[in-house]
């Protein structure tokens, strides 16, 4: 509704595993049922083997989508390898080292461009992720989108 009821409505699902979600998407569509036309992105061979061609077309990266208007990555931004801040009288960042075939946990300091942390009352040892490969994702997901979310 809020796009205007767009013909063809494109819906991305990215990390769509075994196409679940799709199917589920499909068979609710209701109004959009008509219109809608989605795309499963997976990269796993086995699960795009059970992909259903009557829900949609199945693809192994976003990169090959050339349009959308919605892009849903369910679950899928929380898979991605973050970096993780630490707070020691200042951030630092948390890097996994092997010493004496031990694996042990290193800070150093942070660098300057990911320094937007709080600084006031922050206990010490309080942890934060750093998702930039989530925002890169996000900032190319949007790329995609004609208009839509």
């Amino acid at each position: 509704e809020d796009l205007g009821r767009p013909a063809p409505f494109d819906v991305v699902d990215v990390g769509a595993g075994p196409g679940t979600f799709g199917r589920s998407l499909r068979a609710g569509a209701g109004i959009c049922r008509d219109a809608l036309r989605l795309t499963l992105v997976e990269r796993s061979p086995e699960s795009r083997a059970r992909h259903d061609p009557a829900t949609g077309a199945s693809l192994v990266d976003l990169g090959q989508v050339e349009r959308a208007h919605v892009v849903i990555a369910n679950e899928l931004l929380d898979n991605l390898a973050f970096r993780l801040a630490v707070w020691d009288d200042g951030w630092r960042e948390a890097y996994v080292v092997e010493r004496e075939g031990r694996a042990l946990e290193v800070l150093r300091p942070l660098e300057p461009g990911l320094r937007q942390l709080p600084t006031g009352g922050v206990p010490l040892g309080a942890r934060a992720p750093i998702q930039q490969g989530a925002g890169e994702w996000v900032v190319d997901a949007l790329r995609r989108l004609q208009r839509g979310r």
